[in-house]
């Protein structure tokens, strides 16, 4: 152990050639010369109490690390209480860092040489040299909680008081307010206030700015170690008297207080005399405190909603959204980084009401820092509102972020996006689906830059986007995602190629559709596994292990088995040799009653690998080996906790195909019930057709009333069309004349008929069910002269002919063809 050949000093080591060579005389070489044959420890011990300052200096250097031995510490620590008070101001001034460090470790020096060190401190306390004061006083500030209470009350409250006299230096005063409210978190209450709060106030008021500015930074501790008590009223004065200091930075430093002691203080005392204080500092903030009141505002109002329940926030809302407007940038990204906390604050439903406008404002900003400021908190305010409220607001400022020309804002935003999409996912799921459709294209243009950005950032976001497939549906991953993935799979750093890879596996466990399953594993297997680039087969078989553990032992050996077994006789090396660490998880897969051949095959693959003419594929098929042959690769439980995972695999894929077909059903009945609702309409179109007056064309009244029925059929409110009449019973006539009736006379109906012409449309009928009933009793061939059959061809016939240009319109023609099926089957008289 040669830690004090003088390494430790700032420069570099001065060997004996290299003094001579410096001109340095013998006389001079012997002075510091020390014997080789002392232990480190002796040494150090000579050269405290006689070596020269800076051979003192060296040692005390390396005392942290000689004191990690206990036997360094018993021996040496003893000379250093003695002989630090005698040294020179630079030998102390590195004594006291070196302590600090050593007090800082809490495990090396005991209670006894604690109570040794307390009289040495305060007394180098005592110094005129600030630097001095300075040194001792960390090391004070990183012992006193490790002392005894009664060794502090002795040593260090009397040094703390003596340190704040008004006489004293500047440098002394300091430290003791530095003392002071270290001692605050030590002492009890009563100790406190009887033996260090009045010198506390003392100092609040000193005339020197800098003792009032580092008291600022003490008083927060002070008022723990008063609270609760009456003299706390006391103490809240001399804060609000900070506040209106001649000098900014003493005031600056005082309004950060008054910000901060706001949950240690009772909430009348903030009620009745800190918060109007606050309220006019923000309503007239004065221009340097604007940086000041931005950074604390969050922390602020998060601990006035804490401490005051019928808080109203609304009147620092003001100054907070003038702030988040103003031109100076700096301050417009303290607002950005105090929004969560603001949120936090104010709880989600003040959201819509009072944040959203000023979030998305911020995020619209113009300049890079405060968009990338929200964009880093984006996932803490998700969080925050939930699903729903997410979903609603959020999308919005998300797709502005990642639309954002500097891709830094995208980078920033998808570091959370695990945590974004989660909270995106709204318990209505129509709303979801809808919000995960209008975020998709912003995800894929993403995927499309990842190669072409920095690869570490690449393989974070694909590290984060395992869970894709839960919000956006198979195919829209197949069609959209999985491209992009093949292509870094492809072409990428070798992490974002493996991790692209996994995800891609992700997403094929979870696709449903059997068809693009298929797809995607056959283009794992002929673009990867048996590709000609040794790359891409290597890489196959680095994602054999997760493919064996996303899919079921069955759906691998189908899909996947017997590619991987053809690379066990691979022409490279690294590959046969990758083989062989996935051979033991492979042989996992097979079963020993089932699979037989594939059994055989891997049993002679691994004979002709412990052959391999390669060392290391050799070493890697002696390692698999091994790991076959070992009790542990067999053990009963791991077996059996393989099994039942296995089954829960086999369970998630029969869901899968069940999905399928549910969705299949669910598609056919979807088209049998459009079917059926434009047959619907259809026939309620017929019902009402759409001609119009005189020459044939729609008027405004038929247009409108189509519409209607249209829309009445697509919120399905139509009501239904009254079913035709029942035709009467067929009665068959006598053979013979009844007597008493004249004989009918013999007219051909079908003569009557062909005088009607094709196109002539439905006339509604004006009769009752009874009277058409009546009218088909009669006998076949009559018509009646008054019969509305009868002025039906009358009126008909004196129709004036259609015009050449209508006379292949499609809707009269439908017309005709439909007026002459209901004039065929008697169903065109209107209900």
């Amino acid at each position: 152990m040669d830690l004090l050949n003088f390494e430790w000093a700032d420069g570099p080591v001065e060997t004996m050639e290299s003094l001579s060579k410096a001109g340095k005389s013998e006389e001079e070489i012997e002075k510091f010369a020390v014997d080789e044959n002392l232990s480190e420890i002796e040494r150090a011990r000579l050269l405290l109490t006689k070596g020269f300052n800076v051979q003192k200096i060296a040692i005390l250097v390396a005392l942290p690390v000689l004191f990690r031995e206990s036997e360094a510490v018993e021996q040496l620590f003893p000379i250093l209480m003695n002989s630090l008070p005698t040294y020179d101001t630079e030998v102390q001034v590195v004594g006291g860092n070196s302590l600090a460090q050593v007090a800082q470790s809490q495990n090396i020096l005991s209670s006894r040489h604690l109570d040794q060190l307390a009289p040495l401190v305060s007394s180098l306390l005592k110094s005129r040299n600030t630097d001095v004061i300075h040194a001792w006083t960390e090391v004070f500030n990183e012992s006193v909680e490790l002392m005894g209470l009664e060794t502090v009350k002795k040593h260090y409250v009397p040094a703390a008081v003596a340190l704040g006299d008004v006489s004293r230096a500047v440098s002394s005063r300091l430290a003791g307010v530095s003392m002071i409210g270290k001692l605050a978190k030590v002492l009890d209450r009563k100790s406190f206030m009887e033996k260090l709060l009045q010198r506390a106030v003392a100092l609040c008021q000193d005339t020197d700015l800098d003792v009032r500015r580092v008291m600022c930074s003490q008083l927060p501790a002070i008022c723990k170690a008063v609270v609760p008590d009456p003299v706390q009223d006391k103490i809240v004065d001399e804060i609000l008297e900070l506040t209106r200091d001649e000098e900014a930075d003493v005031k600056l430093a005082a309004v950060e207080l008054l910000l901060a002691v706001v949950d240690v203080l009772p909430g009348d005392i903030v009620t009745t005399k800190i918060l109007p204080v606050a309220q006019k500092l923000f309503d007239e903030p004065p221009e340097p405190l604007h940086a000041t009141l931005a950074l604390h505002f969050g922390s602020f109002i998060h601990k006035l909603c804490t401490q005051l329940p019928s808080f109203d926030p609304e009147p620092f809302m003001l100054f907070y959204k003038s702030l988040s407007e103003r031109q100076d940038a700096e301050l417009r990204r303290l607002c950005a980084y105090n929004f969560p906390g603001l949120l936090q604050s104010l709880s989600p439903r003040h959201y819509p009401s009072l944040l959203h406008s000023i979030h998305l404002h911020l995020a619209t900003d113009s300049v890079l820092i405060v968009k990338k400021t929200i964009a880093a908190t984006f996932h803490e305010v998700a969080r925050m509102l939930g699903p729903d409220k997410s979903s609603k607001y959020l999308k919005e400022i998300f797709l502005h972020l990642m639309q954002d020309e500097n891709s830094e804002v995208a980078d920033s935003l998808m570091a959370n996006v695990d945590v974004i999409l989660e909270n995106f996912k709204s318990t209505d799921v129509a709303e979801a689906t809808q919000c995960f459709h209008d975020l998709l294209p912003a995800f894929v243009r993403y995927c499309a830059v990842l190669d072409k950005k920095n690869w570490r950032k690449a393989l974070q976001f694909l590290q984060r986007i395992h869970a894709f497939p839960e919000y956006f549906g198979s195919e829209v991953m197949h069609d959209s995602v999985l491209p992009h993935l093949v292509r870094n799979m492809q072409s990428a750093a070798q992490p974002v190629k493996l991790e692209a890879g996994k995800v891609l596996i992700s997403c094929l466990r979870k696709n449903h559709i059997s068809i693009k399953r298929k797809d995607v594993s056959l283009r794992l297997v002929n673009d990867f596994g048996r590709c000609r680039s040794c790359l891409q087969r290597l890489l196959f078989l680095s994602l054999t292990p997760s493919l064996a553990e996303a899919f079921s032992r069955q759906l691998f050996r189908d899909s996947f088995a017997d590619c991987v077994l053809e690379l066990s006789t691979d022409s490279v090396a690294n590959v046969r040799r990758q083989f062989c660490v996935v051979l033991p998880q492979l042989r996992k897969v097979f079963r020993t009653n089932v699979d037989t051949d594939r059994l055989e095959r891997l049993s002679q693959s691994l004979n002709a690998l412990l052959g391999d003419a390669d060392r290391d594929v050799r070493m890697a098929a002696e390692n698999a080996s091994a790991i076959l042959n070992s009790e542990s690769f067999w053990a009963p439980s791991l077996l059996a906790r393989e099994e039942a995972e296995d089954r829960h695999k086999m369970e998630e894929e029969d869901n899968l195909v069940k999905l399928e077909r549910k969705e299949q059903e669910e598609h056919k009945k979807r088209q049998i019930d459009e079917m059926a609702l434009q047959a619907r309409y259809d026939y309620m179109a017929s019902q009402n057709p759409p001609l119009g007056r005189g020459r044939g064309l729609p008027s405004k009244v038929a247009v409108g009333r189509a519409t209607s029925v249209r829309s009445a059929v697509k919120q399905n409110t139509l009501p239904k069309p009254v079913e035709p009449s029942k035709p009467a019973p067929f009665v068959r006539l006598p053979s013979k004349p009844t007597p008493g009736l004249a004989p009918l006379p013999k007219v051909a109906v079908s003569s009557q008929l062909a005088k009607l012409p094709s196109a002539t449309p439905a006339v509604p009928s004006p009769l009752s069910t009874s009277s058409s009933v009546a009218a088909r009793t009669k006998p076949v061939g009559a018509v009646p002269a008054k019969s509305p059959v009868a002025s039906s061809i009358s009126r008909t016939a004196a129709l004036p002919p259609v015009p050449a240009a209508l006379a292949t319109s499609p809707v009269l023609k439908a017309t005709a063809t439909s007026s002459k099926a209901r004039m065929a089957t008697g169903t065109g008289l209107r209900h």
